[in-house]
């Protein structure tokens, strides 16, 4: 329409004509390139990217601090806003300072780790001494060995760190790792022995593979604990393994009465040898077996 205008005072502040539209920015810009050009390579064979690359792998031998590198990085940060405005983004200066940029970066972040590694593994050790000072002492508040687990591997990991970097000689985890398997062995001894016991009680309520896994988790653990340096613990390992024997020992003695019973020759020569080497192994851990006749009930067990 013709003569139309937006109602109002000309020049009004909340319709006023924005006299910049369309214009170049105002404010300084980066130099123009060519339109359509690739963005250029840093020329190894040139004298000043030469220089240049070797300052930067030089900042990689220096010993600075944190503070001193993020100064650093502030400084060429500034300097790379400096050269895209002189010489343009896809300078040579530019791509240089990207790359120191890129360089310090990485510096900050493998020095802050550095730094703080040494308070992070003791914080870790410490952690870990107290829940095995919670676990030896027993009772309500005792950790479970999931979260003993975890603390040690965290301990282990930053030790294995802070030794990889050069942070001294000598283990301060092992110790702790030597008191977190003994705790972990006791407990397993432990169940070891409820097992065991529930089923002398009632030999139907523990079944073999539920012995058997009992058994291995036992001497398992054991064996790692004196793979790492522990002193041998032979005579509490055999108690347990006698106890688990006994156990055995009572079920081949059901499974043979049972068998007995049935009249089936071939499943009584069967379960005779697996009694058989039950009682030989009660015998190997010390048990002794009671001269009784299995049809007349369980023999008799002398620890």
């Amino acid at each position: 329409m013709a003569g139309f205008r937006l109602p109002g005072a000309l020049c009004a502040v909340t319709n006023a004509i924005a006299l910049d539209e369309g214009t170049l920015a105002v404010g300084a810009t980066p130099a123009p390139g060519a339109i359509g050009a690739s963005k250029p390579g840093l020329d190894p064979n040139d004298p000043e990217i030469r220089r240049h690359l070797k300052a930067i792998e030089s900042l990689k031998e220096g010993q600075y601090t944190v503070k001193t590198l993020k100064a650093m990085r502030a400084a060429h940060a500034s300097l790379l806003i400096d050269a895209a405005f002189e010489f343009g983004e896809h300078s040579k200066a530019v791509q240089l300072q990207r790359l120191t940029l890129k360089t310090l970066d990485g510096l900050i972040a493998t020095t802050s780790y550095l730094e703080t590694l040494p308070a992070r593994s003791d914080s870790a050790n410490a952690r870990l001494a107290q829940l095995l000072d919670r676990a030896e002492k027993g009772g309500a508040g005792c950790p479970s060995l999931d979260q003993i687990r975890e603390a040690v591997t965290g301990a282990i990991n930053l030790e294995h760190s802070r030794q990889l970097l050069g942070g001294g000689e000598g283990s301060t985890v092992m110790p702790l790792v030597m008191r977190a398997l003994d705790v972990t062995v006791k407990h397993h001894q432990q169940e070891l022995h409820d097992l065991a016991d529930k089923g002398l009680r009632n030999p139907d309520r523990v079944s073999d593979r539920q012995l058997q896994e009992a058994v291995a988790t036992v001497l398992g653990d054991e064996r790692q604990r004196q793979l790492l340096g522990g002193p041998p613990r032979d005579g509490e390992i055999q108690r347990s393994l006698r106890q688990a024997a006994q156990l055995q020992l009572r079920k081949r003695s059901l499974d043979l009465e049972r068998a007995y019973d049935s009249g089936q020759e071939s499943a009584v020569k069967e379960t005779e040898k697996a009694y058989e080497a039950a009682k030989r192994e009660l015998e190997h851990y010390g048990g002794v077996v009671g001269q009784a006749e299995v049809k007349a009930g369980t023999p008799r067990i002398v620890r």
